[in-house]
């Protein structure tokens, strides 16, 4: 059996094509433009192709799913932790705030019942005042804002290092070979067709594709090997 076309269902389902008369009715008139090459599977005999792939497909589904689940868990926890923190930032800030404005009114207070300053040094000592508190308030609200980086990006670290640790959709590699007698020198392209649907018509959507694993294949796609149209 030489394989022109490998179609994943709408169940997720891969059902290789030998056959343009089995190619899904969807994709059968927009496939007929198109000059085919041989498309495989690499370590993959055309044979077990179905079985091998849709085994891959179906043990995905599973580990993705469970892995969909942990992550999303992992991620409501992350961000709670980083909430957390933002609310511990704000009430030290609020404190830190509240004890500057005491340090401040003091200050101001004691300038201005000072007996031994004259109007002007009072005036004098009052501008620094000014300029301390609004340093101090300036660096409170800085730390606060540091933190909340911190946090931030304490958060998307914990999940990508969540990720990372999850387990990698199983590998795979989709061949062309190219038929000098149909293509000549011209390059043989992964092709895939899809379907969506514009101003309530349905439009066949055509995409050249690098399938190196398991997840990138797409429900009700058809994937094909061609060096262009007829």
């Amino acid at each position: 059996m030489a394989l022109i076309a490998i179609y994943i269902d709408d169940n997720g389902k891969c059902q290789p094509i030998d056959a343009e008369k089995d190619i899904p009715n969807t994709f059968a008139a927009e496939f007929k433009k198109y000059k085919l090459c041989k498309i495989s599977v690499a370590d993959v005999a055309d044979k077990d192709v179905e079985k091998d792939i849709n085994k891959a497909l179906e043990k995905w589904a599973k580990t993705d799913e469970a892995q969909k689940d942990d992550l999303k868990k992992e991620t409501k926890k992350a961000k709670e932790e980083r909430q957390d923190k933002e609310g511990a930032a704000k009430d030290t800030e609020s404190d830190e705030k509240a004890k500057e404005k005491d340090k401040y009114d003091a200050n101001k207070k004691a300038i201005k019942d000072d007996p031994t300053l004259n109007p002007a040094q009072k005036t004098k000592k009052g501008r620094e005042e000014d300029e301390r508190h609004n340093k101090a308030d300036g660096a409170i609200i800085k730390k606060k804002s540091d933190a909340i980086d911190k946090a931030k990006e304490e958060e998307k670290d914990r999940i990508k290092k969540f990720k990372d640790k999850q387990e990698k959709p199983p590998a795979i590699s989709i061949k062309c070979t190219p038929d000098p007698a149909v293509c000549g020198d011209a390059k043989c392209k992964l092709t895939s067709f899809g379907e969506i649907e514009v101003n309530n018509k349905k439009q066949i959507t055509t995409t050249t594709v690098d399938i190196t694993n398991i997840a990138q294949f797409s429900k009700n796609h058809l994937y094909f090997c061609t060096c262009g149209k007829k």
